[in-house]
């Protein structure tokens, strides 16, 4: 009789909380592991693997108590590391006791019962390994660039705060100490004026491009770590080390306008530590400010901690996943969110996003903080427009959070709105939003206006004079917003203040804003000067709306159309003709403008018409998102204004994505309601 299989997985039991882990038999020739079964109950010594799974379809054999088994190739590489690694980080112990945990292999994959089960676990299992292992891939000499540049700055950091709070540190001295570092400031690898010139930081910008900082279980894998180390094949490095780096960028990052570009320093370095256009600091900035948090449980109270959880949870859609269901599921470790993993068949991806929807409604209504709408900038039709896979295909409604679209390549250059444009607007007796049981959301809002053109988009650095040309276009008019604003200011809001990055102090501080307008005078003059095909010379002056007639008459429409309520003195319109940029606007006011221009460059956005007669807008949003007859409105809840299409088949509409519009970003629609020119509806979105 032959003798009967043994099955590779034997079943764990859910009330001793089992897992399985990998214990190494050899690595000579053929890698061969055993599976053990451990309770975490036990509090057993461990430790965790946290990777990226690699293509599924690229695998190397390697031999799981005793039989062959297909590892992909980043987990085969790490397997021929880890004891090594595991060797240096606890030398006294032996090497046969090393145990880790690793999802592919230590979770039955074909077994959705268990991996429904084990998914549950995740929070215990990171939270009580010894240490966490993150495997960016085998050795490469970038990132041991990039792990030796980390551990550079960390050290000097430590020698520049001492026993201070790095917040504590004047802001000259968070950079004058890299002048003694010429690795860090000078051109090495090609021109000054090259994208990456500096090999140092184009190495950190390779170690944060890699795949690892994007997916979505990784977050609560390091988050949730008593300690983790980072890995490159044989390279190394610790985890203190790079939360280090991370404050000091924060801090940077935040006293950017108190700072100035030393000259001993190249563009590129200054801009890799001064914004996230060369190196992408958010992801890796956010996991480090994350863990310090989650490892300071005390400066927190308990609402607040459930509060922070769903922030969390709203970081899906920076974040990819295989499985779409994981973009929710994958951060249930972080919070106290009551969902139950669910990756049965039975359980439709729509009704994990709508179930998730509903919570976040219900935990943001019971706080009375009023974002519960917030998720609506990750949701639409727009979310869709150019992807090859539609959310229809998910069957999603289209006010439910897009994530697994959200990492579409069509999706990336998408930045969300930000705004309080529903503060103050809507009283206690106006209802919340909520979901019914059609699976439609019905909400309350105001309506702004009907979108009535696209504007043509203009490249700020363009010299055919595109935005001038609209500045002439709409110059004509006065949207009224909710003030009477003029064309001017309105297309200036537009471009600085439209971002979701903070662009908008510019507008809260008035001599900042000021002085930036100005710099935006400056910014054309150059263009026409320096690169128009057909110079307009004084004609840029007459486009903007402005009086070229004498100094006077210049500082008096400037102020009048770009900056209302605020004079401003001096030889303004001689410095532009004479072209005295020394004596102009501030070299910060300069920058904020180039990276204004930049910003709204490379962001996927365009501009609106919205409203007639005099109750015109003018708004921003994604580029050909919008169509004339869609509508603007400003729901309870949301801080941002939303633009909905009506659908074809019966009285309901679908959310085409969110907007900005001047003059409404703060609240100010409630004068619509207090002189009866608008009024509160209600609007189900499907």
């Amino acid at each position: 009789m032959a003798e009967a299989t043994v099955p590779l997985y034997q079943p764990l039991d859910p009330a001793k909380s089992e897992i399985r882990v990998l214990e190494y038999v050899s690595f000579l020739g053929q890698s061969s592991l055993n599976l053990s079964v451990v309770s975490l109950n036990a509090n057993p010594p461990f430790t965790a693997l946290s990777y990226v799974w690699g293509d599924a379809s690229v695998t190397e054999p390697i031999i799981l108590n005793g039989k062959e088994f297909g590892a992909t190739k980043n987990l085969f590489d790490a397997l021929q590391r880890l004891q090594d690694h595991w060797i240096d980080a606890f030398p006294g112990r032996h090497p046969q006791t090393f145990r880790i945990w690793v999802d592919a292999l230590c979770i039955n994959q074909q077994d959705v019962a268990e991996r429904n089960q084990q998914v549950q676990l995740m929070r215990q299992i990171y939270s009580t390994a010894e240490l966490v292992f993150s495997w960016f891939g085998p050795d490469d000499e970038d990132i041991g660039l990039a792990f030796d540049t980390v551990n550079l700055v960390d050290k000097a950091i430590d020698r520049v705060v001492g026993r201070r709070h790095i917040n504590a540190v004047e802001p000259y001295h968070l950079v004058s100490w890299m002048k003694g570092w010429p690795q860090l400031i000078r051109p090495d690898i090609g021109p000054a004026n090259d994208w990456h010139s500096n090999r140092a930081w184009k190495s950190v910008s390779m170690l944060f491009k890699l795949p690892y900082w994007w997916r979505v279980w990784v977050v609560q894998e390091v988050v949730l770590a008593k300690s983790f180390v980072l890995l490159s094949g044989q390279y190394s490095l610790a985890w203190t080390s790079l939360f280090s780096l991370c404050g000091w960028i924060r801090r940077i990052q935040e006293v950017r306008n108190q700072l100035e570009q030393p000259p001993w320093m190249v563009d590129s370095a200054w801009i890799s530590i001064t914004s996230s256009d060369r190196v992408p600091w958010h992801n890796p900035k956010r996991i480090m400010e994350a863990k310090h948090l989650q490892s300071r449980p005390e400066l927190l109270s308990a609402d607040e901690w459930e509060q922070w959880g769903w922030q969390v949870m709203s970081w899906s859609h920076t974040l990819s996943a295989t499985n779409p269901k994981d973009n929710i599921y994958g951060l249930l470790g972080l919070t106290n969110i009551p969902l139950i993993p669910d990756y049965s068949d039975g359980v439709s991806v729509t009704s994990v996003y709508v179930d998730y929807f509903s919570k976040w409604l219900s935990f943001w209504k019971r706080t009375g903080r009023g974002k519960e709408l917030a998720l609506l900038s990750m949701a639409g039709l727009h979310m869709t427009m150019g992807s090859d896979h539609s959310n229809l295909i998910l069957g999603f409604p289209t006010w439910v959070p897009n994530y697994p679209n959200a990492w579409d390549k069509s999706n990336q250059t998408f930045e969300a709105f930000a705004g309080e444009a529903d503060e103050g607007v809507f009283g206690p007796e106006v209802p919340d939003a909520h979901v019914t049981e059609n699976e439609h959301l019905l909400v309350s809002g105001i309506r702004i206006g009907e979108i009535t053109t696209n504007l043509p988009r203009p490249t700020l650095s363009d010299t055919e004079h595109q935005l001038l040309k609209l500045f002439q276009k709409l110059s004509g008019e006065r949207p009224s917003g909710a003030r009477g604003m003029t064309a001017q200011e309105a297309i200036f809001r537009a471009v600085f203040e439209s971002g979701a990055r903070g662009e908008s102090d510019i507008i809260h501080d008035q001599e900042g804003r000021v002085e930036v307008a100005l710099a935006f005078i400056y910014h054309f003059v150059y263009i026409d000067r320096e690169f128009a095909s057909e110079p307009l010379n004084r004609r840029v002056f007459e486009l903007l709306g402005l009086d070229d007639s004498s100094d006077e008459a210049f500082n008096r429409s400037f102020s009048e159309l770009f900056v209302p309520g605020h004079k401003i003195e001096g030889p303004w319109l001689t410095r532009l003709l004479e072209w005295n940029v020394e004596d102009g606007p501030s070299a910060e006011a300069h920058n904020r403008v180039k990276a204004g221009i930049t910003d709204w460059d490379w962001r996927d956005r365009g501009m609106l018409r919205i409203g007639r007669g005099e109750e015109r807008y003018l708004g921003v949003s994604r580029r050909d998102m919008a169509q004339p007859g869609d509508i603007v409105c400003v729901f309870k809840g949301s801080q941002v204004p939303v633009v909905l299409r009506k659908t074809e088949e019966d009285e309901c509409w679908s959310l085409v994505g969110t907007c900005w519009v001047a003059g409404v970003m703060n609240g100010e629609v409630k004068l619509k309601l207090d002189d009866g020119s608008a009024a509160v509806e209600r609007f189900e979105i499907r």
